[in-house]
């Protein structure tokens, strides 16, 4: 897979601009090829260039709007600059005429929810982001998060459901969760992994209609009270008054044994928008809840120099498509390697402790993208695609 990054000139003259208090931060447009497409994003920083071993914060921006957008819309880089994050702002493609995320949750290719079985696998794209700052700039892998508004939000709810093991919290806005209903409920059900959500939604929302428009505690909220039974087993929930106009929605308190907290932020009279009001900032809610959680045993790190510290002899890269049923590296591992193969949906459908050699025999699996994620002994984890037709 090729990644590459491309600052413009204009955009690196600007990359270092003077903040309040004489801090300075660093601005900054990339792209990557993911699947066979350009993809576009921007990415904020504090300081005159992105340190090592910050956590990474993706905003995606709604149907119909651009990075620079939800950028301006969320003012996340005031956020990032007082709290030591990077946040980066992906630009969606074009699917069924608009310009939109892939949403629809379910095990097939395409956007079946809007009839458009060539879309784009956003989720892949996500995993090649990751992948990105991963190599450029050494980010914490256990402290990866996303947020986004309306069709963006869409997309969180989509990636926890599909990433729960590579991202540690999500903080969907003015959202919901659509898809195929037998594969939500299998996800949500037996399948489910838990996850921490953070919900912030105007009431009344004209476009994306509030999730507990009753108000009623006793009655199922979807998605949160599906969420809520799979985290802690409580679909109703509890409220508190925050500030003026501002009630928290409360279905997990973290008490539960996993520590994930499942609540929704009701904005009353604010309609379909970012969610600030007097005396609450979403964004900055956003990241306390986010500075809450980290993945205890994220599937890859970023160790500073990884292709030089794990593969300094020769790099290791693999085909990018199976054929009969077998992973062919690039060279021989070596002998106690640690190899995990990661489906779609972010579970571990593999594990070879101990392997040494360049061919590695996998189980028939279903057609998609999945990850190879090895550690040779003495080296830093290597996380590398693979496609399965």
């Amino acid at each position: 897979m090729e990644h590459k990054l491309l600052i413009h000139p204009a955009v690196l003259a600007a990359a270092i601009t003077l903040l309040p208090l004489g801090l300075r931060a660093f601005d900054a447009t990339g792209s990557l090829v993911s699947q066979g497409l350009t993809r576009d994003f921007i990415y904020h920083a504090p300081g005159v260039a992105v340190a090592e071993d910050l956590p990474l914060v993706f905003v995606f921006h709604g149907l119909g709007s651009t990075a620079a957008e939800v950028q301006y819309q969320s003012g996340f880089d005031a956020v990032a600059d007082a709290n030591n994050f990077v946040v980066v702002y992906p630009s969606s493609t074009l699917i069924g005429g608009d310009v939109q995320w892939n949403v629809y949750a379910d095990d097939v290719p395409g956007h079946a929810g809007i009839g458009e079985p060539t879309a784009t696998d956003d989720v892949v794209f996500v995993d090649d982001l990751i992948d990105w700052f991963c190599m450029n700039h050494q980010i914490d892998a256990s402290r990866i998060y996303v947020t986004g508004f309306s069709n963006g939000g869409n997309f969180c709810y989509l990636l926890a459901l599909q990433r729960p093991q590579k991202i540690a919290a999500f903080a969907p806005t003015s959202a919901n969760l659509v898809g195929e209903t037998t594969y939500m409920d299998d996800m949500l059900g037996a399948s489910f992994t838990p996850v921490a959500i953070y919900h912030v939604h105007g009431d009344p929302d004209s476009v994306v209609p509030y999730p507990d428009a009753v108000h009623d505690p006793a009655q199922w909220t979807w998605p949160l009270s599906s969420f809520g039974s799979g985290d802690c087993g409580v679909s109703e929930y509890t409220s508190q008054n925050i500030v003026p106009a501002v009630d928290r929605l409360t279905w997990c308190d973290g008490s539960a044994g996993n520590g994930k907290r499942v609540e929704l932020i009701r904005c009353a009279g604010l309609d379909h928008a970012w969610g600030d009001l007097p005396g609450y900032s979403a964004s900055n809610a956003i990241w306390e809840f986010f500075s809450g959680y980290t993945i205890d045993a994220p599937l890859f790190t970023c160790a500073v120099g990884v292709q030089e510290m794990t593969y300094g002899i020769t790099p290791l890269t693999l085909q990018a498509t199976i054929v009969d049923n077998v992973i062919g590296f690039s060279r021989a591992l070596s002998m106690g390697s640690d190899v995990r193969v990661i489906d779609p949906q972010g579970r571990e459908v593999l594990r070879r402790q101990g392997f040494a050699g360049s061919g590695l025999s996998l189980p028939d699996l279903a057609p998609g993208c999945y990850r190879v994620n090895v550690r040779e002994p003495g080296a830093a984890g290597l996380a590398l695609p693979i496609i399965v037709r």
